[in-house]
C-alpha cells in the first residue's frame, strides 16, 4: 500500500505515478493556486502579502506545484502549550493541497510588528508543506521499506531544488 503523495515510479504509466515524476530543473512545476475564505474583514494589504508570500516560499522550497486555500478563521486558537496559534497548515498529499488556517492573532501581530513577521509565519506555515511527507511516515508506523525510500526521495529533491534557488539569488546579488 502506498501513501498518497510518496509513491514514485517513473516507469509506472497511471496518473499518480505520472503526476510524480520530478524533473530535474529549477523552473517551479507550477504556481500555487490561492483561494481565499472568509476574507471580508482582512485588509486588502494583508491578502497581498500573503499570496505573495505562499507564491515565493513555496517556488523557494520546492513545491509550487501544490494548490493552497485559505482560511481566514473567526476565532482564535491556542496551542498546546497555551500561547495562540497564527497560523495552521495540514496538507492533503495525494491532491496536493495545503490549507492554510490564519487566525484572528495572525492579522493582530501583523498590525502591530508589520510584514517581516507574517511572511516569516507563512515560511514556517510552508515548511510544513515540504515536511508533510516525512511527517505521514513518521506517523504510520506500518509503511514498506519502498514508501520509505519513495517519500524521503520525494523530500530530498525538494530540498535540493530549495538549495539551488538559493544559490542562485545568492550568485545573483
Amino acid at each position: 500500500m502506498m501513501f498518497p503523495g510518496t509513491h514514485y515510479n517513473p516507469d509506472c504509466g497511471c496518473k499518480a505515478c505520472q503526476a510524480f515524476i520530478i524533473k530535474p530543473t529549477l523552473k517551479p512545476i507550477g504556481k500555487p493556486k490561492i483561494m481565499f475564505k472568509k476574507k471580508d474583514k482582512i485588509p486588502e494589504k494583508l491578502k497581498a502579502l500573503v499570496a505573495a508570500s505562499i507564491k515565493q516560499h513555496a517556488l523557494n522550497m520546492g513545491v509550487s506545484h501544490y494548490e493552497i486555500e485559505i482560511n481566514w478563521m473567526e476565532k482564535d486558537v491556542m496551542d498546546e502549550n497555551g500561547g495562540e496559534l497564527l497560523g495552521k497548515m495540514t496538507t492533503d498529499l495525494r491532491y496536493l493541497t495545503g490549507f492554510l488556517n490564519l487566525y484572528p492573532a495572525f492579522v493582530e501581530r501583523w498590525e502591530k510588528t508589520g510584514n517581516e513577521e507574517a511572511d516569516a509565519t507563512i515560511a514556517h506555515e510552508m515548511a510544513h508543506v515540504l515536511i508533510a511527507p516525512l511527517s505521514v511516515l513518521a506517523e504510520k508506523r506500518y509503511i514498506t521499506e519502498d514508501e520509505f525510500k519513495d517519500a524521503w526521495e520525494s523530500i530530498t529533491e525538494k530540498t535540493g531544488r530549495m538549495s539551488c534557488k538559493i544559490n542562485l539569488i545568492v550568485k545573483e546579488k
